[in-house]
């Protein structure tokens, strides 16, 4: 199954892009492609928009219809949007159905190796998934490391639980 993902780094007027950004989000967001072909046989259908420089500032963005009022301006109708967004918004990670959004801490921490299973697990959201309290990458997956195919421990490989295989299989 193929899903629309149009994701982009947005930028509110009271804080300053950072050189790196968008090179850390391609990154994450291919390894998010190769994790849910693998996992849940889900082509995730990417593009990395241009960069929107907003209107308001971070805190007027709490008032997440504001923000995403803004953001439809810039994007068609894509079956997931997600939003890299500069700054501190609402504990930093999360998603519901069709939606994700990922703003600092995490946007700070691109460049190790646990960014890209936040990414995923805010997809999985995206898709429908809820959090799990297992290992899997809707569960505590992402506080184990990134999306890596080995681990030391089998179990620690990022993976979809078998209800979240199931659950996508189900839905598309």
């Amino acid at each position: 199954m193929r899903k629309r993902l149009e994701a982009v780094y947005f930028v509110p007027r009271d804080e300053d892009p950072r050189i790196g950004r968008l090179s850390g989000i391609i990154w994450a967001l291919t390894r998010c492609q190769t994790f849910f072909q693998r996992e849940g046989g889900i082509l995730l259908d990417w593009r990395l928009l241009p960069p929107v420089f907003g209107k308001w500032t971070r805190k007027e963005y709490e008032d997440l219809e504001l923000l995403f009022t803004e953001i439809s301006e810039n994007i068609g109708e894509p079956e997931i949007v997600g939003v890299f967004f500069e700054g501190f918004l609402h504990g930093g990670a999360f998603g519901n159905e069709g939606w994700f959004v990922i703003a600092e801490p995490y946007l700070h921490h691109l460049e190790r190796r646990r960014f890209d299973a936040v990414v995923a697990h805010e997809i999985g959201h995206a898709l429908g998934l809820p959090d799990r309290s297992d290992l899997s990458i809707m569960g505590l997956g992402p506080a184990l490391g990134g999306l890596r195919r080995k681990a030391i421990f089998p179990r620690h490989r990022a993976h979809l639980s078998r209800e979240d295989r199931e659950a996508l299989r189900r839905r598309w």
